[in-house]
């Protein structure tokens, strides 16, 4: 008699975050440090480790009506107190390859170049 157990358990770890205000700006600049001890990504018949950057977007619905304050030398805005938001998430998977050259000379940055995430 054979009979298999399954764990299907996801387990989701955070090793940065990074909130970039942009209000009025048409670029801005992603610095993303991923730590050396870090394990590359693989995938066994128990495990699956696989890497993504996970971004949340949150943009106006309306408007900016905020206060325009002058003076004599120069203009000031101060945006509103509230407003309504809409926010959007988006997952990139990204492939994160080994950093020793041990590993990477043996088979194991062979098998992870060759699999689908």
């Amino acid at each position: 008699m054979f009979f298999q157990i399954s764990f299907l358990r996801q387990l989701t770890t955070s090793f940065g975050r990074q909130v970039e205000p942009c209000l009025f700006s048409k670029k801005t600049h992603l610095i993303l440090p991923v730590p050396l001890f870090v394990c590359p990504g693989f995938l066994t018949e128990l495990v699956h480790l696989k890497w993504r950057l996970h971004f949340e977007f949150t943009t106006a619905v309306g408007q900016l009506e905020g206060q325009t304050l002058s003076d004599d030398s120069c203009k000031l805005w101060q945006g509103p107190f509230q407003m309504k938001t809409e926010q959007m998430q988006w997952d990139l998977p990204i492939k994160i390859l080994p950093t020793l050259p041990s590993l990477a000379e043996s088979g194991i940055a062979d098998g992870i170049s060759n699999q689908q995430f």
